[in-house]
C-alpha cells in the first residue's frame, strides 16, 4: 500500500522520537548537534556574522512554526500589530509577514479538503470580475509603476479575505477580532498624543487649527476608521468586564480626539451620523450617550476660531470657491469626469489617476472621489463592478443580522449591524477620499463574510 508523503514523513518523526526517547542522553545529543552544527559551520564560513543570521534564521524558523501551528491566534497578532502602528518600530513589514502566513496555511487546509467559503455567491462573482477588469485595465496605463500600491493593497487585502475567512469561524472570535482592532488603534493614537506632547506639542493637542492637523498616516482616513470602530466598540462594552471592559472605554474618547485632531470635515460628518445612530440603538446607554454629548459640545466650543475655518469654508459651493483645497477637488473631479469621457471603456490603468491628471489640470492629484477614480481608471465595468462589490459586503451582513435575529441572539446580530454601519461609513467617506481597494475597505468585507459564515453555522 502506497503511503502518502505527508504520512511518510509522520511514520519517520515517529520512529526517530521513539529510537531517542529511549535514551534521555541521546535526546539530549540529537538536540544540541542539531542547534550548535549549522552554527559552527556559519562561523567557519562567514564568522560571527554567519552565527548572528544562523540565530535569526532558528528565531525565523521559530516563528513561522508557532504561526503555522496557531493561525487564529497568529491573525489576532498580526492585526494588532497593523493597526497599532508597532511594524514602525520591528524590523520589516512583520504583520503582513505574519498574515502571509495564515493564509497560507488556510490554503493548504483547502488543499486537504477543508472548505473555505470566502463570500456569497454575489460577491465571489463581484469579487472575481472588479479584480479581472482592474488587471486587465493595466493594458491602458502609461506606466505599472503607479499601479503598484493597488497592487499592493490588492494582495494584503486578498491575504486577509482568506485569512479571516478561514479561522473568524465563531462568533465570540469574531468578537476577539473586533475588540483587537479597537484596542490596537486606540493605542496607535495613545502614542500619537504622547509623542505630540513629549515634543512641546501641547498647544497642538489644546488649540488645534486647520494648519495643525494630527492622524495616524492619511488624517482623514484615520478620522473614518475611528468613526467605525465607535458603534463596534459600544457594543462590545456590554459583552466585556473588567479591564477590558475599562481599556474599550478608554478607547472611545481616543477615537473621539482622533478625529478632532485630525480637522477632517468628512470625520466630523461621519462622527454626527454615528452619535445619531448610536442614539437611535442603545436605549439602555442613552444617559451616558447623553452625557458624552454635552461633554463633546463643550470641547467643541472650546476649539479655537481657526479650527473652524476648514468647515466654514464648504459653504463656498454655494458661490466662488476661494478655498484652494475646494478648488483642487473640484479641478480633480472635472478632470477624472473626463478622463472617464475619453476612456470609457477600460479606463486608463489602475492607480494611473494620479500619473495623468497633469494632462488636464496644472497638478498631480489623486481624484478624492472613489467612484471617479474607479471610473476613469477601470472603465465602465470596473466602476459597476466595484459598486456591486460594495453591495454584496452589506448583504452578507444583512444576511448574518437576520439569521442572528431569528435565533434570538441580539448581541451578536448588533455586531453585524456595527460591521454593517462601518462599511455605509466607508462607502460614504468614499465620497470625497480615495477607498480604491483600500485595507480598511477590505479588512470590514472581510469580517461581513466572517459575520454571514458565523450566523449560518450558529458557532458561538
Amino acid at each position: 500500500m502506497s503511503t502518502s508523503a505527508p504520512g511518510a514523513w509522520r511514520l519517520l518523526g515517529e520512529a526517530i522520537a521513539e529510537r531517542y526517547a529511549r535514551s534521555s542522553w541521546r535526546l539530549l545529543a540529537l538536540v544540541l548537534v542539531g542547534f550548535w552544527a549549522p552554527l559552527a559551520l556559519l562561523y567557519l564560513l562567514r564568522g560571527m556574522r554567519g552565527v548572528v543570521l544562523g540565530v535569526a534564521a532558528y528565531g525565523a524558523a521559530g516563528v513561522f512554526t508557532l504561526s503555522y501551528a496557531r493561525p487564529f491566534g497568529t491573525l489576532v497578532s498580526a492585526l494588532f500589530i497593523a493597526y497599532s502602528g508597532l511594524d514602525l518600530y520591528l524590523p520589516g513589514p512583520v504583520a503582513w509577514g505574519l498574515l502571509l502566513i495564515v493564509a497560507a496555511r488556510a490554503l493548504i487546509d483547502a488543499l486537504a479538503g477543508r472548505a473555505l467559503d470566502w463570500g456569497t455567491a454575489a460577491f465571489r462573482i463581484s469579487t472575481t470580475l472588479l479584480l479581472a477588469i482592474a488587471f486587465t485595465s493595466l493594458i491602458m496605463a502609461r506606466t505599472l509603476e503607479a499601479a503598484s500600491g493597488r497592487l499592493f493593497n490588492i494582495g494584503v487585502g486578498i491575504l486577509l479575505l482568506i485569512a479571516i475567512s478561514a479561522y473568524v469561524n465563531r462568533a465570540h472570535r469574531l468578537r476577539i477580532v473586533v475588540t483587537t482592532l479597537a484596542l490596537a488603534f486606540g493605542l496607535n493614537v495613545l502614542v500619537m498624543l504622547l509623542e505630540v506632547a513629549r515634543s512641546g506639542g501641547m498647544s497642538l493637542l489644546t488649540s488645534p487649527t486647520e494648519a495643525t492637523r494630527l492622524g495616524i498616516g492619511d488624517v482623514n482616513k484615520t478620522s473614518v476608521l475611528a468613526c467605525c470602530l465607535i458603534l463596534l466598540v459600544v457594543q462590545q462594552v456590554g459583552r466585556t468586564r473588567g479591564w477590558l471592559r475599562l481599556a474599550l472605554l478608554a478607547v472611545l474618547p481616543l477615537c473621539v480626539v482622533s478625529i478632532v485632531l485630525s480637522v477632517s470635515r468628512m470625520g466630523m460628518i461621519l462622527l454626527a451620523i454615528t452619535i445619531g445612530a448610536l442614539a437611535l440603538q442603545a436605549r439602555r446607554a442613552r444617559p451616558f450617550l447623553l452625557t458624552g454629548i454635552a461633554g463633546f459640545v463643550l470641547l467643541l466650543f472650546k476649539l479655537p476660531a481657526d479650527y473652524w475655518t476648514r468647515f466654514i469654508s464648504l459653504l463656498q459651493f454655494r458661490g466662488i470657491i476661494v478655498d484652494r483645497s475646494l478648488q483642487l477637488r473640484q479641478h480633480a473631479l472635472e478632470a477624472g469626469w473626463q478622463i472617464f469621457v475619453e476612456h470609457p471603456w477600460l479606463g486608463i490603468g489602475l492607480g494611473n489617476f494620479h500619473s495623468e491628471s497633469p494632462r488636464y489640470m496644472s497638478v498631480a492629484l489623486w481624484a478624492h472621489n472613489t467612484y471617479i477614480d474607479a471610473a476613469a481608471t477601470m472603465g465602465l465595468f470596473g466602476f459597476l463592478a466595484f459598486v456591486a462589490w460594495q453591495l454584496s459586503g452589506l448583504g452578507m451582513v444583512g444576511r448574518a443580522a437576520r439569521l442572528w435575529r431569528v435565533a434570538g441572539r441580539e448581541h451578536d446580530r448588533a455586531l453585524a449591524i456595527g460591521i454593517g454601519f462601518a462599511l455605509l461609513l466607508i462607502y460614504l467617506a468614499a465620497v470625497t477620499l480615495d477607498y480604491v481597494f483600500h485595507i480598511d475597505l477590505w479588512l470590514f468585507l472581510a469580517l461581513a463574510n466572517a459575520a454571514r459564515l458565523c450566523a449560518e453555522t450558529g458557532n458561538e
